[in-house]
């Protein structure tokens, strides 16, 4: 499904962002941020008052060509994270891609990471984390949420480089270091909540994971996989306190270029993708032994074999 979507099209989602004067419509997002310590941080930094503008002027589509669409409607799409993991918005907006309609993102807030499709008398409707599936990518989310600790400014500054390439951005030398080390890496997203934390979308493809057994578990080994990529990302960004909420892959995370509760955009900061893996690299992220859990009971298919992501 790649390349359904139009730089045009998702220009259209921002531009329900934009007023003729762009530097008062970001001093009103930055002024909507109920926090007052990170209010007070991005209002007083013009750097990343830059970063927003340049956002909006150039929308990065890499995510939602290369890893949303691709995984639709196994992706959970809502705008409330009060809503259950339904995939009817997921299905939608499928179906809009393959007819090149127009979207409106800024309608929705979250996505979640590949679940099993359930009708809503099922048992696990309602139990996410027993739907965890295998897509064609899988998304790592690391969000550090302690601004007292870590400013918002000082994640934007992540995505900032002192050179003329994102390469040397801290986010640059993080996928840098991933490229070397991972044949299955496949890139980041950097997302600004349209609050007081940035979200690092860090995105592996699937097809070095072996078929696993039927008491593989999905979810706990996806768990600690982000483990493992969290003590990578702390050696860049110098923190190793990331919200653990964020490792379970049915967990709601912020949507590129959706919108806030604030009214805000989720704009795309910093992404880089690559189309292949780097010479000479070849081994994988994904340990199998992370999935298997002799005491864990098999209560619905999720195993590559089992289901079919991506359509």
């Amino acid at each position: 499904m790649r390349g359904k979507f139009s730089l045009s099209l998702l220009a259209q989602a921002v531009n329900n962002f934009e007023v003729d004067n762009m530097c008062e419509r970001i001093e009103k997002w930055l002024g909507a941020i109920k926090n007052s310590v990170a209010r007070a941080d991005l209002l007083s930094s013009t750097k990343c008052k830059n970063q927003l503008k340049k956002a909006v002027a150039n929308p990065a589509v890499d995510f939602i060509n290369m890893v949303l669409a691709p995984n639709l409607p196994e992706i959970v799409i809502q705008s409330s994270v009060k809503t259950a993991r339904d995939h009817s918005i997921s299905e939608r907006i499928r179906a809009q891609i393959a007819t090149n309609q127009e979207i409106d993102w800024g309608a929705y807030s979250y996505f979640t990471n590949p679940l099993v499709p359930v009708e809503k008398d099922h048992e696990y409707y309602r139990s996410p984390s027993a739907r965890a599936s295998l897509g064609r990518h899988h998304v790592f989310t690391i969000e550090y949420d302690d601004i007292e600790i870590i400013p918002p400014s000082v994640q934007f500054g992540w995505c900032r480089s002192p050179g003329k390439t994102p390469a040397q951005s801290v986010m640059g030398r993080l996928h840098r270091d991933l490229s070397q080390k991972f044949a299955d890496y496949f890139g980041a997203t950097v997302v600004w909540s349209g609050n007081k934390s940035c979200h690092i979308h860090i995105v592996f493809r699937t097809e070095l994971i072996p078929t696993l057994p039927l008491n593989a578990n999905l979810h706990d080994g996806f768990k600690r996989h982000w483990e493992k990529l969290k003590a990578i990302v702390s050696q860049h960004t110098g923190y190793d306190n990331p919200d653990p909420a964020c490792a379970a892959p049915s967990q709601y995370r912020r949507l590129p270029y959706g919108r806030h509760q604030n009214g805000n955009p989720q704009l795309v900061l910093w992404e880089q993708y690559r189309e292949r893996a780097a010479q000479g690299v070849s081994a994988s992220f994904f340990e199998t032994e992370h999935f298997i859990d002799s005491a864990y009971v098999h209560k619905i298919q999720n195993s590559r074999t089992a289901v079919a992501v991506g359509g």
